[in-house]
């Protein structure tokens, strides 16, 4: 009796050693396929070490036998309800991987969904809203639904905004766009988007090559709209506005604009909704670097040895910090 309770003790000891070695290694190895999946890893382990210590207990073999075809039964319906998705979103994954339309870091939209990149499992992907909360989206939603990324080198910046038939369309065409230049957009471009029964619809656009400050850039295009238009004169009012107080036929509706304000307006600075997203990005990118100097060392010579393993051993500790930074974040919430 001594002997099996001994027996079953280090079992559960070396059950608990090797699931503590598996957080280690996913720890230091956060994006692997393994840590990807490692709710189902640790789930796969727990449940195969508990039924070998089960197996070991000093207990009658019908009773063991009666346990292991009772469990055999649910382990086999669980199995069979959740295989069309797991092996969906496997195969949905396996498909993003080849395609590769995007990578941790980039913008994308399927949905209603908008935000960066910040995990790309197998059975899964992970962004970061606008919203700082952290969305997971299975891999097949992914896959059956549209999905829009914003070019890492070169985002579309717009607005919208309708004004009244009395102020002419060149005019405003001129002032909308000048507003984007201000804040630094390049290559940019007015439309008129629909003639509306009493209002224009007009669209401003332009492009920017850092899309990291793509919210902040997005708001500084509306502030330097409304600048723009009331610096020159032209109110922001649909042609149906009404008020309950009384204003003379030459007043205007329009505030008074600094010369602070569109100074202010061409600044962007990145914003920290999207840390964890960011932080991945750059975590891959400094992989890359690392195999890329491994491939290096290979043909290195002795001299250049020396200067080589500088760097790896400095982009092995950055990667271990940024992986420690991913992995223990406390300030993110999923959803």
């Amino acid at each position: 009796m001594i002997q099996d309770t001994g027996i079953i003790v280090i079992s559960l000891l070396v059950l608990a050693a090797v699931l503590l070695g598996i957080q280690r290694f996913l720890k230091s190895n956060p994006n692997s396929l393994l840590h990807q999946s490692k709710g189902w890893l640790y789930a796969l382990v727990t449940f195969f070490g508990l039924a070998i210590i089960f197996a070991l207990l000093p207990i009658e073999k019908s009773a063991k036998n009666s346990v292991f075809s009772v469990l055999g039964l649910v382990v086999t319906a669980v199995i069979a309800i959740s295989s069309t998705t797991f092996a969906s979103n496997m195969m949905a994954g396996i498909m993003l991987r080849i395609i590769s339309n995007f990578k941790l870091g980039d913008f994308i939209e399927v949905g209603s969904y908008f935000g960066r990149v910040s995990e790309i499992g197998l059975l899964h992907t992970e962004i970061q809203t606008k919203s700082h909360t952290l969305t997971t989206l299975p891999n097949l939603y992914l896959v059956t639904n549209a999905v829009t990324v914003v070019p890492s080198q070169k985002a579309l910046i717009d607005a919208t905004l309708s004004l009244g038939y009395d102020v002419s369309h060149h005019q405003v065409e001129e002032i909308l766009q000048s507003a984007a230049e201000k804040i630094g957009l390049f290559d940019a471009f007015v439309q008129v988007v629909e003639l509306g029964d009493f209002s224009i619809t007009y669209r401003v656009a332009g492009f920017l090559d850092n899309p990291k400050l793509l919210l902040s850039m997005r708001s500084n295009l509306r502030k330097q709209v409304i600048d723009s238009l009331h610096g020159a004169g032209v109110e922001i009012v649909s042609p149906t506005f009404m008020n309950q107080r009384q204003y003379r036929s030459d007043e205007m509706f329009i505030s008074e604009v600094k010369k602070y304000q569109e100074r202010h307006n061409s600044k962007a600075e990145p914003t920290h909704v999207f840390d964890k997203a960011e932080t991945a990005e750059t975590l891959a990118d400094l992989k890359m670097q690392l195999k890329t100097l491994e491939e290096q060392l290979k043909t290195a010579t002795d001299t250049e040895k020396a200067k080589l393993l500088q760097q790896q051993q400095r982009l092995n500790k950055q990667i271990a910090a940024l992986a420690a930074v991913v992995e223990d974040d406390p300030k993110t919430n999923k959803h």
